[in-house]
């Protein structure tokens, strides 16, 4: 089951790949420029999934 999400997850990221470069006019599809594409989306997909927890208050700590 994990590898039919990670290809259905493959598939959209091409899809918003290639959805981008058509809203930006190109008109050739390079496999370097798709490859470069999908990292970024992967980037931004795992840059949401972080989350960062607010640190305790301490009203006696210096200031950072």
């Amino acid at each position: 089951m994990i590898a039919a999400q990670a290809l259905v997850s493959a598939a959209r990221d091409a899809l918003q790949a290639a959805e981008t470069m058509i809203e930006r006019e190109e008109k050739e599809l390079h496999a370097p420029t798709m490859a470069t594409a999908m990292a970024a989306l992967d980037g931004e997909r795992r840059t949401a999934r972080v989350l960062l927890r607010a640190l305790p208050h301490d009203p006696d700590a210096p200031p950072r």
